[in-house]
């Protein structure tokens, strides 16, 4: 009997001894809400006779929305490390601006973010200076651009205030230059 032959013969003896998919588990998934007994006992049946263990079935949960268990404080740091995360995954190289990384200029921008009811971001401003103007007008742009898609449910429907740093840095083996001797 050549190889599919014989795969074609297996699956349909796992179809006589099991009329319906998944066997006992899903009966006893479908079984749940009417007698969780019943359940128990064919999975008991079933671990005796040599199968696998059965998994325990529980009743399902509604499913709380992301965030909604957040105070106020962790709704507001949710959002800054979302914003964030939305900032640092979009950056590029263009992003640093070429005279700064001339003159080797680096440092942190705070910046102030207003989001609106809507989720949008309304405004941004310099909370803290990097002491360099040119990064901090690069910092207020780059977080302009950024998209929110996610507010935890606490701040949802109305404006909110949160602070995001945006750092400008050269990687120090950019910034020594190293000499050849002869």
């Amino acid at each position: 009997m050549n190889w599919n032959a014989r795969i074609k013969t297996q699956m349909a003896e796992r179809k006589r001894r099991m009329p319906f998919k998944g066997g006992p588990y899903l009966f006893c998934a479908g079984l749940l809400l009417a007698s969780p007994s019943i359940c128990e006992a064919v999975s008991t049946d079933g671990a005796r006779a040599g199968h696998r263990k059965a998994a325990k079935i529980t009743r399902a949960q509604p499913a709380k929305e992301y965030g909604a268990g957040l105070n106020e404080q962790q709704s507001l740091r949710a959002l800054e490390s979302e914003i964030s995360r939305k900032l640092g995954s979009s950056i590029q190289a263009s992003d640093y601006p070429e005279e700064a990384r001339r003159q080797g200029w680096s440092g942190t921008t705070l910046v102030g973010v207003v989001v609106a009811a809507d989720g949008k971001i309304k405004q941004v401003s310099v909370g803290k200076t990097s002491g360099f103007p040119l990064l901090d007008e690069q910092a207020l742009r780059m977080v302009a651009r950024v998209r929110i898609w996610w507010i935890p449910q606490r701040l949802r429907k109305r404006e909110v205030n949160v602070s995001v740093p945006v750092g400008f840095y050269i990687p120090r083996r950019l910034t020594t230059t190293t000499s050849t001797s002869p």
